[in-house]
């Protein structure tokens, strides 16, 4: 009698296959032997030259596991796999990222959640905006809050957050739409009083004293553009600090 046993491993759990060659009526026992404990996962009955699929579920994920395969015929043959050792591989994230619009010349603030079961979730965040560096953060319980300079440019603005991952787990990626709200446009009726904010010509501005029907743009005039913040970086805080 012969076993052939195959394998599959996930960061979750272990498939066996197990094929039973020779003999009549055949019946299969499949063991595992962790590092603290010895579990039975169960018996399987099989044919002669039939398979049989057992799984275990509920593994950690980077964590190293023994087991052994057995089967014993109906006329008492038995057959044993050598003890082997598997690892499973790290755990895959799950990265969420959310933001509400904000007007122009408030700081948006980016909340970064990292999520992979019961896997404890360690390590940093970083926010880009293409090749341009937003923030970075430690994670604590996973969550961290990334502020994004104020003056941004109004407008849409796509993230992206990327978790540098862990010894349990791998990095992974989580993209946000930031949007920034410019100013109410410029009107020729009212009386615009000393630090009005407005928009003209998509950019922004300050009154620097009263005016009326007076056109930002005019170097000479009531109205200073405001300076657009276009790679400042800035450091964010996990929850709580």
């Amino acid at each position: 009698m012969q076993l052939i046993v195959h394998m599959r491993v996930s960061w979750r759990s272990l498939g066996v296959s197990l094929g039973v060659l020779g003999g009549a009526a055949q019946s299969g026992l499949v063991a595992f032997v962790g590092a603290l404990q010895h579990l039975r996962l169960g018996a399987l009955s099989v044919t002669a030259n039939g398979p049989a699929t057992v799984t275990w579920s509920g593994l950690a994920s980077a964590a190293s596991y023994a087991w052994i395969v057995s089967a014993k015929s109906a006329d008492d043959g038995t057959a044993v796999a050598q003890p082997a050792v598997f690892r499973t591989p790290k755990g895959q994230p799950t990265v969420s990222v959310t933001s509400a619009p904000v007007d122009w010349g408030t700081a948006a603030k980016v909340a970064v959640k990292v999520a992979a079961g019961a896997v404890p979730v360690s390590g940093t965040v970083e926010l880009r905006e293409g090749t341009t560096v937003r923030g970075s953060a430690a994670l604590s319980d996973g969550s961290a809050t990334l502020s994004l300079p104020v003056g941004l440019a109004a407008g849409s603005h796509t993230l992206t957050a990327s978790y540098s991952g862990s010894d349990l787990l791998e990095a992974g990626q989580g993209t946000v739409t930031v949007t920034v709200n410019l100013p109410p446009a410029w009107s020729s009726a009212p009386l615009y009083k000393a630090g009005a904010k407005v928009s003209y010509n998509s950019k922004p501005y300050l009154a620097a004293w009263a005016s009326k029907n007076q056109k930002p743009g005019d170097p000479n005039g009531a109205w200073q553009e405001l300076a657009v913040a276009t790679s400042s970086a800035t450091t964010g805080t996990a929850p709580g600090n």
